[in-house]
């Protein structure tokens, strides 16, 4: 299991105490929710060995296995077991009960391979009055559509 935890890139400000109030609502930029299938005991592992170096609000940046991951360290809350379970059902209910620091985990969202500069020219911006002329031709269409796609774009081209 290679990774690296990387320094901390400071604290969540939404973070406070431990209670629902203190739970951002969002994932850091850039990075999304782990799917169920993607969590795993190399993440939990990891995630551990964070939650005991961390204080409450940190952001954790780390690497394992080659993918990039964010840990926050926020309040989590577990349900205690209903009075007159059985202690073997105890399982069920993972310590520890209410609120307490943990350590939730994202995903960093998969960057969008750039084009090469080699041969890209990019388009070149469109003026707004050439916006505004394909949407009155298109308004202006009996259907509200476009009759003759080809002629259309090399005439729109002519113009900008």
């Amino acid at each position: 299991m290679p990774y690296q935890i990387l320094p901390s890139i400071g604290k969540d400000p939404a973070i406070k105490d431990l209670s629902a109030n203190s739970i951002p609502g969002r994932p850091p930029a850039g990075h999304r929710p782990l799917l169920p299938n993607e969590n795993n005991q190399e993440i939990g592992a990891v995630a551990s060995i964070i939650l005991r170096s961390s204080t409450l609000g940190d952001q954790t940046p780390f690497i394992l296995n080659g993918q990039k991951y964010m840990a926050r360290t926020e309040p989590h809350f577990h349900s205690p077991p209903p009075k007159g379970t059985d202690p073997s059902e105890f399982k069920k209910y993972p310590k520890p009960w209410g609120w307490h620091k943990g350590v939730t985990v994202f995903k960093a969202k998969e960057e969008q391979p750039r084009a090469s500069s080699e041969g890209f020219n990019p388009p070149e911006p469109s003026s707004s009055q050439a916006r505004m002329k394909l949407l009155q031709r298109v308004h202006d269409t009996p259907d509200n559509s476009l009759q003759n796609i080809d002629e259309f774009f090399s005439e729109l081209n002519k113009e900008i």
